[in-house]
């Protein structure tokens, strides 16, 4: 039997996302626990001959809802989710996101409800 690493969520929260069909962001997750990790070299030349900028990479939870089309916020700045890692040998299971920082600042929805998940 495999041990499973434990995995701690010590360097800070974040809020995650989701664009509405009307183009609003709304706040599907709030004060999610997350951990920094090293980005890579292989994964930073990847992200550059794809066109991308890879300014983070952070572990989060994983709630069993997938990633896609959402966004991070963590304080004051935004990212958009480059790769969504999930990772089956951590306990708890979690998910590595890739992230940048977009080229302009979309307009998030604070009044906005908390939905279930992320499609």
């Amino acid at each position: 039997m495999e041990k499973k690493k434990v995995q701690t969520f010590l360097d800070g929260v974040c809020d995650i996302w989701r664009q509405e069909d009307s183009g609003q962001f709304v706040r599907i997750r709030s004060a999610v626990r997350y951990a920094n990790r090293i980005i890579g070299s292989k994964r930073s030349f990847d992200a550059m001959q794809a066109g991308h900028t890879i300014q983070k990479v952070i572990r989060v939870p994983l709630y069993g809802m997938p990633f896609n089309g959402c966004r991070i916020s963590i304080g004051t700045q935004q990212y958009e989710i480059l790769q969504v890692q999930g990772l089956d040998d951590t306990s708890p299971r979690c998910a590595q996101l890739t992230l940048e920082q977009p080229d302009i600042l979309w307009a998030l929805n604070e009044a906005g409800g908390v939905a279930d998940g992320c499609t």
